[in-house]
């Protein structure tokens, strides 16, 4: 399928009919090159490569350092401190049982030692694991806003990511909590349904910011963009992992052996460790500079795979360009459904249903046939066409 510049659109739109007669004035509009339709942002609009999507998401970050990775420090910063706060009822307990672990307890004081490990360690996962969601979520949003303009050469400010990012965070609460236990669940049968679910799934984020579709829309929206691509996508996903989890530990690494070496030794002499506040809030700290730098990667991959799978698939492409030549914010009262990050509005596709025809009565089917049979004598006839217009 191509289009009238000869640019592919796997999926896109029919091209358009060209009339036979005088040829029609160029219109102006985006033209096709060796980048698809230009690259106005950090990608070129065409349908990518693996490299060109882990380039623009690291060209993403780069060209807005201040928004993307100040934001992230800030969310991370919190979401760590108070994690740390919760887990300190939990060192100590640990290195209650480390100090009696060569004692003979009674069945009462290990009964009232477990009950306390278990209480603390329930704190830390509950609390944890709320504060977690709700930094992530956040995260997601805003950095999935920054990406959709970057795509068009924007650089927007904090206050107009925010802005749109703000009136998404309670459904995007809600479908992170919902992703985060469906692949929970699939994880607890045999894994493979967990990665299963989260593929499909794993498009929902972008697709419920950028688009301002609710939750099961934004579930929708992933299955249909990941179908036919599962294994794409899942090699995109996992590999922007691994890139993640790599710099994760060579960040945080140093961090964690300066701060709690006692637990590194143990590996070796087989001793119960001894867990110190400083040593827990050195490992902290360095979890804070590694999840700074690669929760924006993460983030600005699941959103380029996103518009990828667009194009790929809906002809985005095109819309893109068009976008990205439009001006930033649409003029007052205008009807134009782009939603203000200029990203097109998308849809799930769906057969039509087939209308019955209504019956035709015999009168009607008589008259029809009369009439028919009157107006043939002028049908018949040849028409003229009128003549084109000439060129001056």
């Amino acid at each position: 399928m191509s289009d009238t510049n000869g640019w592919a659109t796997p999926g896109g739109p029919p091209p358009h009919h060209q009339p036979q007669g005088w040829p029609q004035a160029p219109q102006p509009g985006p033209r096709w090159n060796p980048d698809g339709y230009g690259k106005p942002g950090v990608i070129p609009l065409r349908p990518l490569n693996v490299g060109e999507i882990l380039d623009g998401a690291f060209t993403t970050v780069r060209r807005n350092p201040a928004v993307m990775l100040g934001v992230s420090l800030v969310v991370v910063l919190i979401t760590q401190a108070i994690g740390f706060l919760v887990t300190l009822p939990l060192l100590d307990d640990l290195n209650r049982v480390a100090a009696i672990s060569d004692e003979v307890i009674t069945e009462r004081q290990a009964q009232d030692l477990l009950g306390d490990l278990l209480g603390s360690s329930a704190l830390v996962a509950v609390v944890g694991g709320l504060v977690s969601a709700l930094g992530s979520s956040f995260l997601d949003g805003f950095l999935t806003v920054v990406v959709g303009k970057a795509i068009l050469g924007r650089k927007p400010t904090f206050g107009e990511a925010m802005k749109e990012a703000a009136p998404r965070l309670l459904p995007l609460v809600g479908l992170t909590i919902l992703y985060t236990l469906m692949i929970f669940v699939g994880l607890l049968l045999c894994i493979v349904p967990g990665v299963y679910l989260a593929v499909v799934f794993g498009l929902a984020t972008p697709a419920l910011v950028l688009e301002k579709a609710g939750v099961g829309t934004a579930f929708k929206r992933s299955l249909h963009l990941v179908k036919g691509a599962f294994w794409r996508v899942l090699g995109v996903l996992l590999l922007s992992l691994v890139i993640a989890w790599v710099i994760n530990q060579v960040v945080s690494l140093p961090f964690a052996l300066a701060g709690d070496f006692s637990s590194f030794s143990s590996m070796f002499t087989g001793d119960l460790p001894e867990y110190t506040v400083w040593g827990t809030a050195l490992t902290t700290l360095g979890t804070v500079i590694a999840l700074t730098f690669t929760t924006p990667f993460s983030s600005g991959v699941r959103a380029l795979v996103y518009i990828d799978q667009r194009m790929r698939k809906e002809g985005m492409d095109l819309q893109l360009a068009r976008a990205a030549a439009a001006p930033a914010a649409p003029p007052a009262g205008s009807t134009d459904l782009t939603p203000p990050s200029g990203l097109p509005l998308g849809q799930v596709t769906e057969p039509p249903a087939t209308q019955p025809e209504p019956a035709k009565s015999t009168e009607s089917t008589e008259s029809t046939e009369r009439t028919e049979s009157a107006g043939s004598t002028e049908e018949d006839k040849p028409k003229q066409d009128p003549e084109p217009p000439r060129p001056s």
